[in-house]
C-alpha cells in the first residue's frame, strides 16, 4: 500500500472541487488503496483558510478526512 502525503493545499482542494483528482485522493484512502496522511500543522492551516469562506466549510473538511482515514504525523523531533 502506498503511503500518501496531503498537504493543505490538496485537502483544501477536495473541499472545493468534489470531481477533481484531489478528491478522488481521498476517495483512494476512504476504499483502503493508500493510507493518507497530513500534518497537525497542515490540519490549521486548512481550517484557519476554510474558515474565510463559510463555517460549514469546516464541518464538511472533518467529514472528508474521517471518511477518508487521514492519519495524522507525528510531530517532527529535533535532529540534535
Amino acid at each position: 500500500m502506498y503511503n500518501i502525503f496531503l498537504d493543505s493545499s490538496v485537502i483544501i482542494a477536495a473541499v472545493f472541487s468534489p470531481s477533481g483528482g484531489a478528491r478522488a485522493l481521498l476517495k483512494l484512502g476512504e476504499f483502503g488503496f493508500v493510507s493518507l496522511w497530513t500534518s497537525n500543522d497542515a490540519l490549521v492551516e486548512i481550517e484557519h483558510n476554510v474558515a474565510k469562506y463559510d463555517q460549514g466549510y469546516v464541518a464538511q473538511v472533518a467529514k472528508l478526512l474521517a471518511v477518508a482515514r487521514l492519519s495524522i504525523t507525528p510531530p517532527p523531533r529535533a535532529a540534535w
